[in-house]
């Protein structure tokens, strides 16, 4: 089975997407965990089809959360893939990863 292991920083970037949202609707707010949640399950399954990002870190990939502004960041591992971080895509992201240990 595809398994999605998340990393402490990637279920805080959750937490704040949700909490973020919810302020204005909380409807919304589980919508957009729920689509990250789906994507995150196919990625398990076919981890090779986020773009790499080596740039950023080592054996990274990453994959767009359509209609949304976030991106999933993630390593494919044996039994699936490590949910690094999602972050909106607008953020400057190389100082995110520059800034801040990669765990996983």
């Amino acid at each position: 089975m595809s398994e999605v292991n998340l990393t402490s920083a990637a279920q805080r970037d959750l937490d704040d997407i949700w909490d973020y949202i919810a302020v204005n609707n909380p409807d919304a707010a589980d919508r957009v965990l729920d689509k990250i949640d789906t994507l995150a399950h196919q990625l398990a399954k076919l981890p090779n089809l986020g773009t790499r990002c080596d740039e950023l870190s080592e054996g990274l990939r990453q994959f767009p959360v359509r209609p949304f502004e976030y991106v999933l960041f993630y390593r494919p591992t044996d039994e699936g893939i490590r949910l690094i971080r999602i972050l909106h895509g607008r953020r400057d992201l190389s100082s995110v990863f520059v800034d801040e240990p990669v765990e996983g």
